[in-house]
């Protein structure tokens, strides 16, 4: 009856908590099921095992959690051997940002003294305009605000000698960036990109009291103000004459002649290509089978607009802003627009012209027209985007420039927790193109249909990702559809991928959505990421199924020597895991092969320590057999396989002495959190965890707690320290156990 009530508090929690549980079994008095088993052939030659030595970490184990209790004195570490490559990474950090607040005062103080006051690190100083940044927190979350920061902003407004303060949202975030108090000023004459006649872009450190009096100052007339991303465009006769001026003016950051982009595609002469061939390349339909998508997931095309009235667009399509007219209609009117939100977002199963990669809302923001897009309008359009809750922000255009306004909005929207995609360029050349070539922007190549770089897809260090780009089917305006080719379509084939994760993991920062779409990609050329192909093709299966438990199996083995084979579909490229957990008083083993079944002499990867706790990873497609095998005696055994690459705590070994007893370790990172864990035969181990503080029996993010020793407790997705509990509900001995995060 105790058992009952216990396994029926655990089920209350699950309906009315909303805890994830990764239960093999609901009811404990199942009792594990016999398999047949099958003895290895005499002439197989068994792997030798290698030396036991204690584990460098140990599991604590206590009674009800007071009474500290020795652990095991003995442990082995795991013997693995795995079929995935450590491929070289050549560079392309994730951004790191920190937390920064600028102050700006009505008298300069010691800044020294000031920051020693309110407990803060001086960044940057420009005393002619009475402006400082203060780095509050070393290490920042995008899209969150620590209380330090608030607390700071707090204090500080309080002080007489300061005019105003406030979080800074891109100027000082990197904290590897080097700021220059020296204006970057661009003249005509070193423009790569083409420019508009008669009209400048100054970007400001703070904008000046007045702009009116800075316009007449100069003799040029305001056409725009950005205030936020403090930048602004002047309508002058002279602009190199405007532009020697300003590079004294105080207030100046940087200076420009107001640059025009180009749009990364093309319409072929031969649409003879299998229409989307593109979305099965990146085995979408293989994705769909487990996420098509959420309208709830806002992806913002900037670009010619959109056609809001097509038929395979119409209902999904939020009306944003036309930076070109200034009004709220962003109808497309050149056609580009509207063919990379369909290869995006076109609606499926609705009987009409093709499906996007996701189905997700597309937020319409025009930023460019027939004349070629503007980077200051693409800046603008970059931060009314990250404003209008945009997860993922797509741009299939580009210029040569490193234009600040436009590298502004872009750390301001990472920074806010949008992930920005663009395309790499379309000149065939070494050099990646702006915003593409930002670090806070993934830069997206072309590939075609056999998988080669496409002849126009621009490459370098900086390339990211590739796509398929060449004879890509969307929709076009009219309700019509055409063939065209471009890094431009490239892009938002990855910014579709990057909404299926996010409408799969909804919890998932910028950063670990993009981390997923690297780890994810089927690598191609040399191995690991290259110049050419960066870390490989986008891989819509594997970045949506990343953490998805595919198969579970349970049953036991009669004796040395016997073994148990399953098998299971992996339908697209991915790194798969494989975690088996058994009777901690024998001695199992695990191997995996791809194709055929495995024996203990071949195999693609295999785990063989002195435990019964066995993981590893393994990469492939196609049917993957995995068999567990007895090295020793005889007992109960689960196995687990789940798609993609882990970070792991390491294997943690203790002895739990007795009922009550609970041994508890944690495991630090960002995603999908598993634990597993093994026992003797005969008593029954429960398996908690909760991230970020101790789980117990009644509060926890996730429970396996079955009837058997061994269990499975996830998924539960979080980020910082994953904190992982062994309770005994019944019996004692050895148990290993190990965390994985996806």
């Amino acid at each position: 009856m105790k058992k009952k009530l216990f396994i029926f508090g655990i089920a209350a929690l699950l309906l009315f908590g909303g805890i994830m549980g990764g239960l093999a079994a609901n009811d404990k008095s199942d009792v594990p099921p016999k398999v047949e088993t099958t003895p290895n052939a005499n002439e197989e030659q068994l792997p030798p095992k290698i030396p036991e030595r204690y584990a460098p970490m140990r599991i604590d184990i206590a009674p009800n959690a007071q009474e500290q209790v020795p652990s095991k004195t003995s442990g082995q570490e795991a013997s693995v051997v795995s079929n995935v490559a450590n491929t070289p990474d050549r560079g392309l950090p994730i951004p790191v940002i920190r937390e920064a607040v600028i102050v700006y005062f009505k008298e300069m103080p010691s800044l020294e003294a000031f920051a020693s006051k309110y407990d803060a690190k001086l960044i940057f100083a420009k005393q002619d305009i009475k402006l400082a940044a203060f780095e509050t927190r070393p290490v920042g979350e995008p899209g969150k605000t620590s209380q330090r920061t608030l607390d700071f902003i707090d204090e500080v407004s309080k002080d007489p000698g300061v005019e105003r303060v406030f979080k800074d949202e891109f100027m000082f975030l990197k904290p590897d960036k080097a700021y220059s108090l020296e204006p970057k000023v661009v003249f005509p004459a070193d423009m790569e990109d083409k420019y508009v006649a008669n009209e400048v872009t100054a970007v400001f450190w703070r904008l000046p009291p007045s702009l009116e009096d800075f316009a007449l100052k100069y003799g040029v007339k305001i056409k725009d103000v950005e205030d936020v991303l403090m930048f602004a465009v002047f309508e002058t006769d002279d602009i190199t004459g405007f532009l020697k001026k300003v590079s004294a003016d105080p207030y100046i950051s940087s200076a420009h002649p107001r640059a025009i982009g180009q749009y990364y595609g093309y319409t072929p002469n031969d649409p003879k290509w299998d229409l989307q061939w593109g979305a099965r390349k990146i085995y979408a339909p293989d994705a769909w089978d487990y996420q098509k998508g959420s309208t709830g997931i806002t992806v913002a095309v900037l670009d010619t607009g959109v056609d809001y009235n097509h038929e395979d667009l119409s209902g999904r399509v939020i009306k944003g802003w036309n930076f070109i007219n200034n009004n709220s209609d962003p109808m497309d009117d050149v056609n580009h627009g509207t063919h990379v939100s369909g290869i995006i977002g076109a609606i499926m199963d609705n009987n009409k012209g093709i499906a996007g990669v996701a189905q997700v809302s597309i937020l319409a923001v025009k930023i460019g027209d027939q004349y070629q897009p503007y980077p200051d309008l693409t800046a603008k359009g970059i931060r009314y985007a990250a404003n209008n809750s945009a997860k993922v922000i797509s741009m299939s255009f580009g210029w040569a420039y490193d234009y600040d306004e436009v590298r502004s909005a872009t750390e301001y929207a990472w920074s806010r927790g949008s992930l920005l995609v663009a395309a790499s360029g379309n000149e065939g050349s070494g050099v990646i193109r702006y915003p593409a070539n930002y670090t806070d922007v993934i830069a997206v190549g072309a590939t075609d249909s056999s998988d080669q770089r496409a002849w126009f897809s621009n490459y370098g260090a900086k390339l990211e990702l590739v796509a398929p780009g060449v004879n890509i089917n969307s929709t076009i305006r009219n309700n019509q559809y055409e063939n065209k080719s471009g890094t431009s379509m490239a892009a938002p084939h990855v910014s579709g991928v990057a909404a299926l994760i996010w409408s799969q993991n909804p919890t998932f920062s910028n950063q670990k959505v993009r981390e997923v779409l690297r780890d994810t990609a089927v690598d191609l050329g040399s191995a690991g990421q290259d110049i050419y192909y960066g870390y490989g093709k986008v891989n819509a299966y594997a970045a949506v199924t990343k953490g998805k438990l595919l198969s579970s199996q349970s049953g036991s083995l009669s004796g040395t020597g016997n073994s148990y084979t399953y098998s299971v579909a992996i339908p697209a490229p991915s790194i798969v895991s494989v975690v088996m957990a058994g009777n901690e008083n024998a001695d199992f083993d695990l191997y995996a092969r791809w194709g055929s079944p495995p024996t203990t002499g071949s195999y693609d990867a295999a785990g063989y320590s002195s435990t019964s706790l066995e993981y590893f990873q393994t990469q492939g497609s196609g049917t993957l057999y995995i068999m567990v095998n007895s090295y020793n005696s005889s007992g109960s055994w689960k196995s687990w396989v789940l798609s993609g690459s882990y970070s792991d705590s390491g294997k943690r070994f203790g002895t739990v002495p007795g009922t009550g007893y609970e041994g508890s370790f944690s495991h630090n990172g960002a995603g999908i959190g598993y634990a597993f864990n093994s026992g003797p035969d005969g008593s029954d181990f429960d398996l908690f965890t909760k991230w970020n503080s101790p789980p117990t029996t009644t509060s926890y993010d996730a429970s396996g707690t079955t009837s058997w020793p061994e269990e499975i407790a996830g998924p539960a997705a979080g980020s910082g320290t994953n904190n992982i509990m062994i309770y005994s509900y019944s019996g004692g001995g050895e148990t290993a156990a190990v965390g994985l995060i996806y």
